[in-house]
């Protein structure tokens, strides 16, 4: 049921019943792949960037939610992309759904957990985060978003892409759009995704957060669309 509190966010995202506690078990919230030369990319977000194995809801991989394989999920299909048109790629990815339910922690909560992936230095930074944040966050929020993008931004000469979220959130995604002009990032719109029920892994897995989560299929148009924007917008 639809009420005021719901207006303008996705279904999709009400029905997500993956919590967004304990998404990586034990793992630290930054790991690193690939040869530590060429390009270097850190890419922010949640479960659909990295999920830990948990059985209880029948998810077994350690890639990006619901990914039939590690090399299918978005992160790995965008660092292919970037590789075969850029040459070497050194991966970072950053696990932020600690910081979507505790974002209000600031930069403490940021240095506890995610100062590694700062001091990484990142050529470009891939910002695709926010379906865990708390339902009417936005735009009260975009001040401890805006900082959290920030804070990242490390190497003088970064790009930064930001993108809307899977699931749709007016409020939210309007924010995220303004917090990209306002900076002069790359904005990439994937919120329309949703409407074509061949981005989610539907009937692929028992639990109906697991299968809200994008497909090998989907995970290939975010990673597109991502793509497409860092060579529609930089050059390296």
């Amino acid at each position: 049921m639809m009420t005021n509190e719901n207006k303008g966010i996705s279904q999709n995202e009400l029905n997500n019943n993956v919590s967004a506690v304990g998404q990586l078990g034990e793992r630290p919230s930054v790991r690193f792949e690939g040869k530590m030369g060429g390009m270097r990319v850190l890419i922010i977000g949640n479960s659909i960037t990295w999920h830990a194995p948990n059985e209880g809801i029948g998810w077994p991989g350690d890639w990006g939610m619901a990914a039939s394989a590690p090399e299918k999920d978005f992160v790995h299909r965008l660092c292919a992309m970037l590789s075969e048109t850029y040459g070497d790629v050194s991966l970072c990815i950053a696990q932020l759904a600690s910081w979507e339910r505790g974002y209000e922690e600031g930069r403490a909560l940021l240095d506890r957990m995610y100062d590694t992936a700062r001091d990484f230095a990142a050529d470009l930074v891939v910002v695709r985060i926010g379906e865990n944040m708390p339902r009417g966050s936005a735009p009260a929020c975009k001040p401890y978003f805006d900082d959290m993008i920030k804070y990242f931004c490390t190497n003088p000469n970064v790009r930064v892409v930001i993108s809307d979220d899977f699931w749709h959130n007016d409020a939210r995604d309007e924010m995220i759009r303004e917090i990209a002009e306002e900076n002069g990032y790359a904005f990439c719109q994937i919120s329309d995704l949703e409407q074509d029920p061949r981005t989610m892994a539907l009937g692929e897995y028992e639990h109906r957060g697991v299968s809200l989560h994008p497909s090998d299929y989907g995970m290939e148009q975010i990673a597109r669309r991502l793509f497409e924007t860092v060579k529609k917008n930089f050059e390296f």
